[in-house]
Parts: C-alpha cells; structure tokens; sequence
C-alpha cells in the first residue's frame, strides 16, 4: 500500500506553510480544483510547467450494440493527467 495525502492533511500543511487559516486554504484549493475541472470540460489543456499537464483526449469511435439489436458509434473521452518530466526528474513523483 503506498503512503497517500488525503485533502485535509493537504489544506493543514498548505495552511501551515502560508500562514493563512484552513478555511482559507480550503476554499483556494477548491477554486484551483473547479478552475482545472471547468477549463477541462471545455476542452483546453492545463499546463503547470513543472508539475502535471490534464486534458480530455477522444478515443476513437466505437461501434455499440444497442438493446435492439441496432449497432450505434459512440466517442469516448478520457481525462489524461501527466505529470511533467520536470516533476519526475527530481524524483518528485
């Protein structure tokens, strides 16, 4: 099992390191969190150069058989989070 930061022990140590309260620090990292969800959903990248980059790819069609027996195409998205290689080199991940 590997070691996991849940988000309280995030916002705590966030809080602690900018001296701000942990009501403040919660309601930034969850405008960061929405920010990265919204501009996602709408199709753009986000870059953090030196931390990760997330995106929406389209997977290519696949062909459905649908209940009634009729065959349907459907695109499939999958969110793509890397991180950079920046953030790997220091064996930050």
């Amino acid at each position: 099992m590997t070691n996991r930061i849940n988000k309280q022990e995030l916002v705590s140590r966030l809080a602690e390191q900018t001296n701000q309260t942990l009501a403040a620090t919660e309601r930034t990292l969850d405008i960061l969190n929405d920010i990265v969800i919204s501009a996602v959903r709408n199709g753009e990248e986000v870059f953090w150069r030196g931390f990760f980059t997330a995106r929406v790819k389209t997977l290519a069609p696949r062909l459905y058989k649908t209940p009634k027996g009729d065959y349907t195409k459907d695109t499939s998205f999958k969110l793509s989070f890397r991180a950079s290689s920046a953030a790997l080199e220091r064996n930050v991940l």
